[in-house]
């Protein structure tokens, strides 16, 4: 675990120019490395706080995420979890992507010991902002099924833009 702390106490030297700016902030106690979001996305107002607990294995494995919205710890995989309306969604965006976990950096089979935390933490920004464009997307097309009057090509070009 010394291995672990000392990569992190350098690592965490460049978060500074790297990572941290007025909307996002990591920071590093003992074992355990912060990543605060603030305003990011549809998420105003409330602290994204997500910790990352290394295993004694790190940086061969994948830290241990969880995230809090200030109404209890939650694990990361619930921010990976969509519905059927939502993988569906996902498909038609033609990102190349069937769904989130397969896709991403913490999943221990695409975990690399060259990945840093700002890498995690750019991935958690990128999810979160996805997760929204595809709420968005859904949401228009809910009020399409609504408004019939509005042709299609329209609405093909509103969604695109989302």
């Amino acid at each position: 675990m010394a291995c672990a702390t000392r990569r992190l106490k350098n690592e965490s030297k460049k978060w500074e120019t790297e990572f941290n700016n007025e909307n996002r902030h990591m920071t590093l106690l003992r074992d355990t490395v912060f990543i605060y979001f603030m305003n990011i996305g549809n998420i105003k107002d409330i602290i994204f706080e997500v910790r990352c607990g290394l295993p004694s294995e790190y940086p061969f494995k994948p830290p241990k995420i969880t995230y809090n919205l200030g109404n209890g710890k939650k694990s990361m995989t619930e921010l990976y979890k969509l519905s059927r309306y939502e993988s569906a969604e996902l498909k038609t965006m033609n990102i190349g992507m069937d769904c989130l976990c397969c896709y991403t950096i913490l999943c221990g089979d695409n975990w690399d010991v060259c990945l840093k935390m700002v890498d995690i933490g750019k991935e958690l920004e990128r999810l979160i902002k996805l997760r929204q464009r595809i709420r968005k997307r859904m949401m228009a097309r809910k009020v399409q099924r609504k408004e019939m009057e509005i042709p299609s090509d329209l609405w093909n070009l509103i969604i695109s833009y989302l």
